[in-house]
């Protein structure tokens, strides 16, 4: 596996993506709004700077996702 947590060297990981989605906005007639979004597609992004966690049972280490790339290590 290329990505592994380097606190426990679990696999089973979480990384925090950005995505596009469009901003729907109601505004009533008292002023008063509601918001939502719609992503419209599937298309997410993330780096190597990006947060990544290790899901493993007692981990839960936080770190940018670069280091849990194993590499070129």
């Amino acid at each position: 596996m290329r990505w592994k947590c380097p606190k426990c060297g679990g696999t089973e990981l979480e990384v925090k993506v950005e995505v596009l989605a469009k901003l729907i906005q109601y505004v009533g007639d008292d002023g008063e709004g509601t918001f939502e979004t719609d992503i419209r597609s599937g298309d997410h992004e993330w780096d190597s700077n990006s947060a990544m966690v290790c899901l493993a049972d007692g981990c839960e280490h936080v770190a940018p996702a670069g280091e849990f790339d194993t590499e070129d290590k």
